[in-house]
């Protein structure tokens, strides 16, 4: 009898204190459990593993992306150093080259930088969905000539700014002066242009610094410009008010929105816009 109970108060203790173990054990585990999680929760991100989370989007939700964020931006392309250009009397033969800055391209780039896949499909996106204003003749040859010619015809969007500072004998000036600012340069520009396939919107702001033009320079300038075929819009905003002569019924009518008497304002920097406040504006028929 005495061995009955002693074997049942003991089975009874055993089995108390496994379960007590086992409770034990199991809250360990899950207090581990919680470590852990906790732990990875607060490591960083591996942004270099193959199977990254963006890669495994579906390239339709990764164009969505693209599009969203690197689109709808203005550009604005300058060339640094043009103020350094040749001058025949120091005697030197070299000078430095030109060298191109866009500011907002490095902010709206920081997304293709940061991801393996983004730079081999966003190029298209990049070049396609922003507008690129660029600021003179040099500008524009070098950064033609700095680009692929496949992103260069994906563009699809341009803004030229022409500011020329010769006031007298403009023709003359424009005939046999110098690069960038004759005509040679100028229709360099405009082949140039008019290899861009894909180019549906064109805006020419160009600056003289005088009222009124002769008629046979606004031909001059304009009559390249007419040149470009296939571009769905395409605006030229002139500073100078007037042509002399003005003969009404002889005016030319060129194949584009041609608004003259555009408002300068210097933005600084070298920037300058054209405003339409004020203007007379010959469209095509």
């Amino acid at each position: 009898m005495r061995s009955f109970f002693y074997t049942a108060v003991t089975g009874v203790y055993d089995r108390a204190m496994s379960n007590k173990t086992r409770k034990r054990e199991d809250r360990k585990e899950q207090w581990r459990t919680n470590c852990r999680t906790i732990w990875n929760a607060r490591l960083p991100p591996n942004c270099y593993q193959d199977n990254s989370f963006f890669k495994k989007l579906p390239l339709e939700l990764r164009r969505l992306v693209y599009t969203y964020d690197l689109s709808g931006e203005q550009l604005y392309v300058e060339v640094m150093n043009e103020d350094k250009h040749f001058n025949a009397q120091t005697g030197r033969e070299k000078e430095p080259p030109f060298r191109l800055r866009c500011l907002a391209a490095q902010d709206l780039l920081a997304f293709p930088a940061s991801c393996k896949l983004a730079p081999l499909e966003t190029a298209h996106y990049f070049y396609s969905f922003n507008t690129f204003q660029i600021s003179g003749i040099t500008a524009l040859i070098c950064f033609q000539r700095s680009l692929p010619t496949r992103y260069f015809q994906a563009i699809q969007s341009l803004h030229l700014q022409y500011s020329y500072p010769q006031a007298r004998e403009m023709i003359q000036g424009f005939l046999e002066g110098i690069p960038p600012y004759d005509s040679s340069s100028w229709s360099l520009a405009w082949k140039q242009i008019s290899t861009m396939r894909r180019l549906t919107n064109l805006r020419v702001d160009i600056v003289l610094w005088t009222r009124w033009i002769e008629a046979a320079y606004e031909d001059l300038l304009l009559s390249v410009v007419a040149t470009v075929r296939d571009v769905e819009n395409v605006e030229v905003y002139a500073s100078w008010a007037a042509i002399v002569p003005a003969d009404v019924e002889g005016a030319k009518v060129w194949p584009f929105t041609l608004r003259r008497g555009s408002i300068y304002r210097d933005e600084g920097n070298g920037k300058f816009s054209l405003g339409i406040e004020s203007m007379d504006e010959s469209q095509p028929n």
